[in-house]
């Protein structure tokens, strides 16, 4: 008895030292737990400029397509470039691929080259972004991070893929084009001593054009002599506003207008409110214009809105064609 005792006690003994010595699974890291890595052999510099293959996923809350979807995820070679969330691909060049390669080089991504630096339960926009790069040289950047919402070289990366993609027939990384026609635009204008408004003003009943109250205004008022140059009002002719939305979709102004409100310098959406609307190139520390304004609103028939003013005087040039090509067509009328 007491043998079969001492056999058992001896298997059972066995079975608990190979159990113990065989792999446990690892813990899922809890909420906010943060994982930490940095490969040491990961090299820092990389002499090459020469992308042959490229992976890049992030989540941007200032770019997205469709009606608001911001997350991206691109593979892109020497011959193709293709996002897999919308499930799009365009033919690849050396052009593009010195692009993407001048974003990693400014942003200096290179620095991050072998992290892996990732917090567990972040909400989706924080979720785990990152990049792999290989060069034509066989040297390779790779980095996995808590993706930034807000980070420029995403943003970056997003601007030059969704060109490179427009430009080969694929529009679908954009956000969704506003179809709907104009109902409302004024345009206030001052450049130097002259002052110009054009736009819908309601009048008297005695001012009124065939029993219309609602008419278009021209106005030029000069500011040095104090002395109005012009005062016009005609019916609003027919076509005019298809007109108006045909000029404004050529310019894209809608996205440019909905892509420019965030302000990487100070980390906040007050580009509008500081006067920069994407246009132009917003130097550093520009002052407003003592001679130069633009106040500039539109309304579309889906209740969509751009309300524009600044005195920058470097947005307010990036404007002017836009607003001589408007002038010129109503002043024509």
């Amino acid at each position: 008895m007491f043998r079969y005792a001492c056999m058992i006690l001896s298997l059972i003994l066995g079975i608990s030292m190979l159990a113990g010595c065989e792999k446990q699974p690892e813990e899922e890291p809890m909420d906010g737990e943060n994982t930490t890595h940095q490969d040491p052999n990961a090299p820092k510099e990389i002499a090459s400029d020469e992308i042959t293959q490229m992976h890049t996923y992030f989540y941007l809350a200032t770019r997205w397509y469709g009606e608001e979807d911001g997350f991206f995820d691109f593979e892109i070679d020497t011959t193709a470039a293709k996002e897999t969330n919308t499930n799009i691909s365009v033919p690849s060049n050396t052009e593009l691929l010195q692009k993407l390669q001048a974003v990693i080089r400014n942003n200096d991504l290179i620095s991050k080259n072998g992290l892996y630096d990732v917090t567990a339960g972040l909400p989706p926009e924080y979720q785990p972004c990152g990049m792999t790069v290989t060069y034509k040289s066989g040297e390779k950047l790779t980095f996995t991070e808590d993706n930034n919402p807000f980070a420029l070289w995403s943003e970056e990366m997003y601007d030059i893929l969704a060109e490179h993609f427009a430009k080969n027939g694929e529009t679908g990384l954009y956000p969704n084009e506003e179809t709907t026609l104009l109902t409302k635009m004024n345009i206030h204008f001052i450049d130097g001593n002259l002052e110009y408004s054009y736009g819908g003003i309601n009048v008297s009943d005695a001012d009124a054009i065939k029993g219309e109250t609602h008419l278009l205004e021209r106005n030029i008022y000069d500011l040095a002599k104090n002395k109005e140059i012009r005062e016009e009002y005609i019916l609003f002719p027919q076509g005019y506003y298809e007109k108006l939305t045909e000029i404004i979709r050529k310019q894209n102004l809608v996205r440019t207008y909905d892509f420019s409100r965030y302000d990487h310098e100070e980390n906040n959406f007050g580009n509008h409110d500081d006067g920069y609307y994407g246009m132009g190139p917003q130097p550093k520390d520009e002052q407003d214009s003592k001679t130069k304004s633009l106040r500039f609103s539109m309304t579309f028939e889906s209740g969509k809105r751009l309300s524009i003013e600044t005195k920058k005087e470097s947005e307010i040039e990036a404007f002017r064609p836009l607003i001589n090509e408007l002038i010129s067509y109503i002043d024509g009328i």
